[in-house]
């Protein structure tokens, strides 16, 4: 963030079960926090590979769970881990799979979350998203940004101070036995989306 604070989070479990684990390093100390579950899971693949987007106030969200658009949130301001309703169960669509998925936080901390969506009855993925707006506590309706996608692969979302969110994907298209990739972008913004 703007102070030079950050985070580590991590992974780990045995038998079934999964953790997310994070500390946060706090730069006018220069120290780390002790480590602490924010993510617990029955399931072992449920909280996979988690991923932190931080923004400059401090703010963190993790991540991970790939049938929910956000696993953890932190709040900066009351130093604490998922004290709000960032992480209401937002399921993504029945039958799918969120795969590659990518988030961004404004300053404001409204948070932006795309994904492919890919099933087994369906030839072409998708490319959704959805915003959750931190001043009335809501996540909008997933949106569809790319509707047939052959091999997609987010590669980038990224979030200004005016609420304007970016996700940028590859698209890797095969025609005559020759692979072409093929750069794509949305826009969303908080007000309108």
């Amino acid at each position: 963030d703007v102070n030079g604070d950050g985070f580590v989070v991590t992974e780990g479990g045995r038998g079934g079960e999964q953790t997310t684990i994070a500390s946060r390093f706090i730069r006018s100390n220069n120290s780390w926090s002790e480590a602490e579950t924010v993510m617990y899971s029955e399931y072992y693949m449920s909280a996979s590979r988690p991923k932190l987007v931080m923004n400059q106030q401090g703010n963190a969200v993790i991540i991970g769970n790939p049938s929910r658009l956000v696993s953890s949130v932190y709040s900066h301001e009351n130093n604490t881990w998922n004290s709000d309703s960032t992480t209401e169960d937002v399921t993504i669509v029945s039958n799918r799979q969120a795969l590659s998925k990518k988030a961004a936080m404004d300053t404001a901390g409204n948070i932006f979350v795309a994904w492919v969506e890919s099933s087994d009855t369906q030839q072409y993925a998708k490319v959704m998203a959805s915003i959750y707006n931190n001043e009335l506590k809501t996540w909008s309706e997933p949106k569809m940004v790319k509707s047939e996608c052959a091999r997609c692969k987010l590669l980038y979302t990224s979030a200004n101070t005016t609420g304007d969110f970016l996700a940028v994907w590859e698209d890797l298209m095969q025609n005559d036995g020759v692979y072409r990739v093929k750069i794509e972008t949305a826009l969303m913004n908080i007000s309108s989306d």
